[in-house]
């Protein structure tokens, strides 16, 4: 297993990260086999979030007998300190540790939310104070949109970035490069492009997998893992001497034509005049589709205030998206899958 040390941070990760999303959907049980696997093959940096439902407690369950043998990074939705403080304190608890390596700010989606979590009395005072007293040693943001991120790093000095990368989203390369120039440790999510690259032979998962290992810019590759044998799968690329170099470029013309209605979630489309969240909205279809947590997308978008039946068809969102796709088809074929079908 390769090594990095995540920007000025010191802290020494490995290049294959553990992503909590998948273990929603098994038993608490079922988790501690994963891990075994992983660290055997030299894995130590795990991920999770406030948002993931119980992610948080089963991987605390998991490693309370080894705590001191990983690198535990989370992160929260909360935009304000108060918010912030209260869930720092409940990944403590979940987590059944009392620090964590690595806070994150979760999803900045845009200017408004930027601007609140860095103002006075924002999300990144209680970081800064959590950090003080202890509670947490670095502190790191992610977003889906390189240019918040951009922004995000000329605001504060974080110790990491999280940003989508993969065989669809490579115009994200750049973000990478710029976040290493500034010593920034970086870490990619969603290398299988929610699905989009599996055990299929067209769009194969290691050739993904492959591509982000190859990219020296990518400190950690973050890949949501549910089963022993993903992991065992996922270790066989970064552990191995292989050349997939002629297989990614083939790959990457073909996922290029194919993925050309694939919500990248770059946020350009909003805001919505009627309030429809629209990169949320699709990231639930993901879940739905390709993650097997239909039910918590189903509930999660019966919950969701503004639901895509909302959308007048004014068209405003297509005409800023940067790739063109048919977002109004798209939202009432998740309306349809999401909520009238269920």
């Amino acid at each position: 297993m390769e090594y990095r040390i995540l920007g000025k941070s010191g802290i020494r990760v490995s290049r294959l990260g553990f992503g909590g999303i998948p273990i929603q959907r098994v038993d608490v049980r079922e988790v501690r086999p994963v891990l075994e696997v992983l660290k055997e093959g030299g894995v130590n940096f795990i991920d999770s979030a406030r948002a993931y439902t119980v992610s948080e407690s089963f991987i605390g369950e998991a490693i309370q007998n080894d705590r001191q043998e990983w690198i535990v990074a989370t992160k929260s939705m909360a935009r304000t300190r108060a918010e912030m403080t209260r869930d720092i304190d409940i990944s403590l608890k979940e987590l059944k540790t009392d620090y964590i390596d690595l806070y994150q700010l979760h999803n900045i989606k845009s200017a408004e939310e930027l601007e609140k979590v860095l103002a006075p009395g924002g999300a990144l005072d209680a970081l800064i104070e959590a950090k003080k007293a202890g509670k947490i040693r670095e502190i790191g943001v992610t977003t889906h949109n390189k240019d918040l991120l951009k922004k995000l790093l000329e605001a504060y000095d974080f110790a990491t970035m999280m940003l989508p990368l993969n065989l669809v989203e490579t115009d994200k390369e750049d973000a990478f490069l710029d976040a290493k120039n500034k010593g920034v440790g970086t870490i990619a999510m969603k290398p299988l492009a929610g699905g989009f690259f599996g055990e299929n032979q067209e769009f194969p998962a290691d050739v993904a997998l492959y591509y982000l290992k190859s990219f020296l810019p990518v400190d950690i590759v973050l890949v949501g893992m549910a089963e022993v044998e993903e992991a065992r799968r996922n270790l066989e690329i970064f552990n191995n001497e292989v050349d997939l170099a002629k297989k990614m470029e083939e790959v990457k013309e073909k996922a290029s034509f194919a993925a050309r209605e694939f919500c990248r979630r770059c946020g350009y489309c909003q805001p919505c005049p009627e309030g429809i969240g629209i990169p949320s909205i699709f990231v639930l279809e993901t879940y739905y589709d390709r993650y097997n947590l239909a039910g918590w997308a189903i509930e999660r978008y019966r919950n969701t205030p503004v639901k895509a039946d909302a959308c007048k068809e004014c068209g405003l969102c297509e005409s800023r998206c940067p790739y063109g796709l048919p977002i109004r088809r798209k939202l009432k074929v998740v309306h349809q899958k999401l909520f009238v079908n269920n």
